[in-house]
């Protein structure tokens, strides 16, 4: 049986170093650059008083930069890295045909599932840990992190509630949902090897297929609820959106009734059926090399 751990070495060489090195080093300049925009133009005195008498502002700005809408940057840096991270590689042992010396231990079908198992589990650890890096920069230098609330925002709309009135417990679920929405995510990116064989081309697909499933999406939507004039097909279309599931209940569809827990539920199931269905042709089109 082949093991997982027969994979990890392919994170020591130089370049996939030096490019997670440059992934959080532009996360983390982001970060400061965004809150510059936001809050530069105001007086430290202001700024102060914003800080003392209002607890929630850390975990507002941290939800802030997960709109990509606001900070496009870090979306597509992260959509950039995701094909790069570990999926060329595998992708690379395709052309090359040394994945046929790995499958002769076990089957392609076993194969897959631990590659697949792989990729998921590395991305989701690489954003889950681009989250705590967020979270620690914001309260490092821009605003303390704290989980209390001031009684003046109890009745206000705040993303800082979204999954739970426990500001600690809603942080937790929103991580713990988007680290699991970009992992599969990325095993969608993938599942479209099926098809891209070119190690160029499918390095730049993360950029590419993120920005026509974001903006496509919404598109579509409009084109669909100007034409109906109802909702049933609109939302249907709206599940495409891969922001549902990378950004649950940040993004939200200007048109739609913005029911977070039904787009993530829905684009999950969506892409889990599609990457499903890429990775099943892909073995049937891969020589078994069964025992």
């Amino acid at each position: 049986m082949l093991n997982l751990q027969k994979f990890f070495p392919l994170f020591k060489s130089k370049k996939k170093i030096i490019l997670l090195s440059i992934y959080f080093i532009v996360i983390i300049t982001s970060i400061l650059i965004v809150y510059n925009s936001e809050y530069g133009s105001i007086s430290q005195n202001e700024l102060l008083y914003m800080k003392s008498n209002d607890p929630e502002m850390g975990l507002d700005f941290f939800y802030l930069l997960q709109d990509s809408g606001l900070t496009l940057i870090m979306f597509l840096l992260i959509c950039i890295i995701l094909p790069n991270i570990i999926t060329s590689d595998f992708l690379s042992y395709n052309n090359n045909r040394f994945d046929n010396m790995l499958i002769t231990r076990t089957t392609t079908h076993k194969y897959n599932k631990m590659t697949k198992r792989f990729n998921f589990f590395t991305t989701f650890f690489l954003i889950l840990l681009t989250h705590l890096v967020t979270i620690i920069i914001i309260h490092m230098f821009c605003f303390k992190i704290s989980f209390s609330m001031n009684d003046i925002y109890l009745n206000a709309t705040r993303q800082t509630t979204l999954f739970s009135n426990s500001l600690f417990i809603s942080l937790i679920i929103y991580i713990i949902l988007s680290s699991i929405g970009y992992s599969l995510f990325s095993n969608f990116i993938f599942s479209l090897q099926t098809f891209v064989k070119n190690i160029y081309l499918y390095r730049s697909l993360g950029i590419c297929i993120s920005l026509i499933l974001y903006i496509g999406s919404s598109v579509l939507t409009k084109c669909l609820y100007d034409l109906t004039g109802n909702t049933l097909l609109p939302t249907f279309a709206y599940f495409i959106n891969i922001a549902n599931i990378i950004s649950p209940g940040i993004i939200k569809s200007p048109i739609l009734n913005n029911n977070y827990i039904l787009f993530y539920i829905g684009t999950f199931l969506l892409y889990y059926f599609i990457t499903f269905i890429l990775f099943d042709i892909k073995e049937k089109n891969k020589y078994v090399y069964d025992k």
